[in-house]
């Protein structure tokens, strides 16, 4: 029986369903309820947060680094997207500009945000990336996964997983990541290991700090450095694993 699921490029299009998809997966995620806490939604403007994540999203889609795939279910007509992933490419340019990773603009901040802690969390971050790559940083990145509730379970984070994956072992080069709690589960089924856990002592998760795995996932095949041979000489092919 084929598949109703299928793995598509990301249009611009889509980026309402993806956000909204987003919203869906990440509603009961402890984090992301400390850092936008319901109590901080202004009545005159309820979807603050979905506007802030949009922008960000429509961003993130224009750079030229970045790739980001949609899963639709065909079963459905129209076709609904139920789960997104976006990827970065390696060289440095992953976390540049971006808005969780390296700061925002303190205007562009929405009110509905903890900025305390937002500002703490982007921190850890980049602090443990660079413990973790040593400033190396061809690295694949998955910066974003998102299933719809109704439709986990079913495979889809997996083939959205995919992509990534075949594009660091084709380059030799691994994948970084951080996991909520639940998606940590995934991403070790996928061959990620935790380099280091981040904890988020004031945010509870299932009655214990709120724990970010930050994962590595070494590529299948090696990174092939060729140095350079000038006409007239012999000199060694060095071939080693980055």
């Amino acid at each position: 029986m084929t598949s109703p699921f299928k793995v598509l490029p990301v249009s611009p299009e889509d980026l309402e369903a993806a956000i909204l998809v987003g919203e869906r997966a990440f509603q009961h995620d402890s984090l992301r309820l400390a850092i936008f806490p319901p109590q901080k939604i202004s009545p005159s403007n309820p979807h603050e947060e979905r506007s802030f994540r949009l922008a960000r999203l429509q961003k993130r889609l224009s750079s030229p680094h970045s790739h980001y795939f949609k899963c639709i279910d065909s079963s459905i007509t129209p076709a609904r997207l139920v789960g997104i992933s976006g990827w970065f490419a390696p060289g440095g340019t992953q976390w540049k500009g971006d808005a969780v990773q390296d700061g925002d603009v303190e205007e562009g901040l929405p009110k509905c945000m903890d900025a305390d802690l937002h500002r703490a969390t982007a921190e850890g971050m980049k602090k443990a990336r660079e413990r973790a790559l040593k400033e190396d940083w061809d690295v694949w990145y998955l910066g974003s996964l998102a299933i719809d509730p109704t439709y986990q379970g079913k495979g889809i984070g997996k083939m959205l997983m995919q992509w990534g994956c075949e594009q660091s072992d084709r380059d030799g080069l691994p994948l970084y990541l951080e996991a909520t709690p639940a998606g940590r589960g995934l991403y070790e089924k996928c061959g990620f290991e935790s380099v280091e856990e981040l904890t988020w002592p004031g945010v509870m998760h299932e009655g214990e700090s709120y724990r970010m795995a930050i994962m590595v996932r070494k590529p299948k095949r090696r990174r092939v450095v060729v140095d350079e041979v000038r006409p007239g000489t012999e000199r060694e092919v060095v071939s080693r694993m980055n």
